[in-house]
């Protein structure tokens, strides 16, 4: 059952808030023109939550809330223009729409995808506080050198006996100046070959839809990772679909010509199963 708290705009209401969003739920905050539904635009789960919320389809973008143009800078590739605007509105209610900085680190869900991110830093108070207090559980703390670590382990509900098979996620950042951003990238790799394995699975049992559909999550997740975009190909091309798995090859060979070498020797261990012309097509590439 969905309950609802509601929060007083003071200390503890925004420690409470913080710990809500900090958990993937969603809180409803004032901004200096609206109210808006927010969540971390870092968890998969919580961005998943406002689009069910609002009933937004997916395909329809949104904006990401930043204290500061600081901030700003570690999601977005910033320009001079995007610096005299900001100077002049900010905080204020104008949205800036640029470029995804690369390890941005946010759910692909928040920009559907798409490669440009639209971003803002409200003038309201209450919005601006619960920002910083966001920020402020990574920024306390830390060694002389401002260096941080952060663990994340998720385990099985009942013990099979076998750790290496209940240990679902384990992932740890040592020694760094914002593990929890780092922590987030990983555990979005972690995700993108989760969506690759169950394509393997898929492809094995000959649900070839499905296989697509979590390959297509995969790349999606960690679109600059040539191997996930590699196998994809390769195992289009094993379903007989080598128009649609020539372009990739090109691409992919392009990117990292070392793709190209290996391709060969898949013929000979049966992870590419096509014939000598299919395979000459392929290399041409």
């Amino acid at each position: 059952m969905t309950k609802t708290l509601h929060l007083s705009p003071d200390d503890g209401g925004i420690t409470r808030a913080t710990e809500v969003l900090h958990a993937d739920r969603l809180v409803a905050f004032p901004t200096e023109t609206v109210y808006g539904l927010g969540g971390d635009a870092r968890s998969d789960m919580a961005v998943a939550r406002i689009f069910e919320a609002k009933g937004r389809p997916r395909f329809n973008p949104l904006i990401v809330h930043v204290a500061d143009a600081e901030q700003a800078r570690d999601f977005v590739a910033w320009s001079d223009m995007a610096d005299r605007l900001a100077g002049a509105f900010w905080p204020g209610a104008l949205t800036l729409v640029l470029p995804l900085r690369a390890g941005h680190g946010l759910s692909p869900l928040v920009t559907a995808e798409l490669p440009t991110l639209a971003i803002r830093c409200p003038a309201h108070p209450l919005a601006e506080r619960l920002l910083r207090a966001l920020e402020a559980a990574q920024t306390a703390g830390g060694d002389i050198r401002g260096k941080q670590s952060a663990a994340l382990l998720v385990v099985s509900a009942e013990s099979s006996g076998q750790s290496w098979v209940d240990r679902k996620v384990d992932l740890r950042i040592a020694d760094h100046e914002t593990p929890l951003k780092e922590l987030r990238r990983l555990l979005n790799v972690h995700r993108a070959y989760e969506h690759m394995n169950a394509g393997d699975l898929a492809v094995e049992h000959g649900e070839i839809e499905k296989a697509m559909e979590e390959y297509a999550a995969a790349e999606a997740m960690f679109p600059d990772n040539l191997e996930m975009k590699y196998w994809h190909a390769v195992n289009l091309a094993n379903l007989g679909r080598l128009e649609e798995a020539l372009p990739m090859f090109r691409e992919i060979f392009k990117k990292g010509p070392h793709w190209k070498k290996l391709t060969p020797r898949l013929t000979k261990n049966g992870l590419l199963t096509v014939d000598e012309k299919t395979l000459e097509k392929i290399l041409n590439q």
